[in-house]
């Protein structure tokens, strides 16, 4: 029944404000959802890795690691502990002296484990802490000859640098002061 005064409902219009509600509805869901996506994708936390790289499998996980997040920030937990006989990992001086630590890695059971400067085909990691207290680079536990280290470091893929043997591989590993990263 229709009061005196009113015209009967425009199907038209009705029909335009159910799809206005639905098209709201679709809208709204879009952005939640793209929202939860986005915080998923920024709460992954920082990438870590955290084995030893003085066996073979070791150093090989850790350069496919350093190759996966060239150019980020990860958190490093590892160590190359001195050890007779072929070693993956040897720590050597830095022919320019700024970096804190070298350690040359290499697979190659030919490459003497005292070398002091890296084998044919060694990817070289040059670690940097300028300013930084809060990173660990240094013998730990371990004495002599061992590297740990702890904490922040962004990761760079340097290439075969001038100073190095043709046939080497570069990468660089500089600290990161942990007050300056947001993880998780």
């Amino acid at each position: 029944m229709i009061a005196p005064g009113q015209k009967p409902a425009d199907g038209k219009r009705t029909r335009r404000l159910i799809g206005g509600i639905v098209a709201g509805v679709a809208t709204l869901i879009g952005i939640t959802s793209g929202v939860i996506g986005i915080a998923e994708f920024l709460d992954r936390g920082t990438p870590a890795f955290a084995q030893p790289i003085d066996t073979v499998e070791g150093m090989r996980e850790f350069l496919s690691f350093a190759d996966e997040h060239d150019g980020e920030l990860v958190r490093l937990e590892t160590r190359c502990v001195f050890h007779d006989g072929p070693m993956p990992c040897s720590q050597q001086g830095d022919p320019l002296q700024r970096a804190s630590v070298l350690l040359d890695l290499n697979a190659d059971p030919s490459c003497d484990p005292d070398r002091v400067q890296p084998c044919t085909g060694s990817v070289v990691l040059f670690f940097f802490a300028e300013n930084v207290t809060d990173a660990q680079i240094d013998n730990g536990e371990y004495g002599a000859g061992s590297i740990v280290v702890r904490g922040y470091f962004t990761v760079s893929r340097r290439g075969s640098l001038g100073t190095l043997p043709e046939g080497t591989t570069a990468i660089y590993l500089t600290a990161v002061p942990a007050d300056e990263v947001k993880d998780e």
